[in-house]
């Protein structure tokens, strides 16, 4: 009777054992599926310009290109990514839609969040240098004196001219 007993209580918590296990599993696999915010369709349609505004200034709209790894030593994290490529985009997005006049980082800042503009910064310099966005529109200073006027009074400084004999 008591062997009995014992294997009702050993084959009851198999059982016990096995329910717990299956409810950490579906604990652990609920709390590594993140669910994804939910976007309404004016902001994917927002998004959607802004990741073809990156295509046009020649950069991949979801990735970071080799340069931008190697620049931002940040990139291997997802969050800084994420938010990386989502203000880049917005800022090429910006300059998009007046390429003919530059872009200044106010801005930019008018339609971000107040706690991103350091990172607004990083990203508009890095755009800004390696000619993403503000190109071509910049006309060429002219000098205010010209070559010919230069060398005429250069030439009639009075400079004693020393002879060399060789």
């Amino acid at each position: 009777v008591k062997q009995k007993i014992i294997k009702k209580r050993v084959a009851l918590h198999r059982v016990e054992d096995q329910l717990l296990c299956r409810n950490r599993l579906r604990l652990r696999s609920a709390h590594m599926s993140v669910a994804k915010p939910l976007i309404d369709p004016i902001q994917q349609k927002i998004q959607a310009e802004e990741a073809k505004s990156a295509i046009n200034c020649r950069l991949q709209s979801q990735k970071l290109n080799a340069h931008e790894k190697d620049y931002f030593p940040e990139s291997y994290r997802t969050r800084f990514v994420e938010e990386y490529i989502r203000i880049r985009n917005h800022i090429l997005h910006k300059w998009c839609l007046r390429p003919t006049q530059l872009l200044l980082k106010h801005e930019v800042y008018e339609t971000v969040a107040s706690n991103s503009r350091a990172f607004v910064d990083e990203i508009f310099d890095y755009l800004n240098r390696f000619g993403h966005i503000n190109f071509g529109i910049i006309p060429s200073a002219s000098p205010t004196t010209s070559i010919s006027s230069v060398s005429k009074e250069f030439n009639n400084m009075d400079i004693k001219k020393k002879k060399v004999v060789i």
